[in-house]
């Protein structure tokens, strides 16, 4: 399925596996976009640099281009910007979206030279950050997640 957009006066046909071609006024044709960049993909149209993936979301999720949404990548990778991998969200539901596991383990050598092991976990909730130590790990996963639950609630 295919989409065909203007941005900047430029036309371009946008499909939903992430391929953006745009028209080559010198050409007279169409070329696809394709970028070896590591970051995230872009287009340059009139000296203005576009991401790849807020095209896609401009041409099949509605998304306008100067929006202060976020498109996130569902599956993390920026590369992939298929319709099906990408999501309109505010910048709050983007801050819940990370890979970090939101607990780290401590230890110490008491006086009497025997190591003391903790965990302690972290989390933001409305620009502060929460602590609580536990003794195991698995007792600072369980609480990660229920605090996660709890506290990071998308509005």
């Amino acid at each position: 399925m295919f989409e065909l957009i203007q941005v900047d006066d430029c036309d371009l046909i946008c499909y939903d596996n992430g391929d953006i071609w745009r028209w080559n006024l010198r050409q007279k044709k169409w070329t696809k976009i394709v970028s070896k960049k590591k970051g995230y993909w872009q287009i340059n149209i009139n000296k203005k640099n576009y991401l790849n993936h807020r095209i896609i979301a401009n041409a099949f999720l509605g998304l306008d281009l100067n929006s202060e949404l976020i498109v996130d990548h569902i599956n993390h990778d920026i590369h992939n910007n298929s319709v099906e991998n990408l999501r309109c969200i505010t910048i709050q539901q983007n801050s819940f979206n990370t890979n970090a596991k939101g607990y780290t383990k401590y230890s110490y050598i008491k006086k009497d030279e025997t190591e003391s092991i903790y965990w302690v976990i972290q989390i933001g909730i409305n620009g502060k950050m929460i602590q609580k130590r536990v003794k195991t790990e698995q007792e600072a996963i369980d609480s990660y997640l229920e605090l996660k639950r709890i506290y990071h609630i998308i509005v």
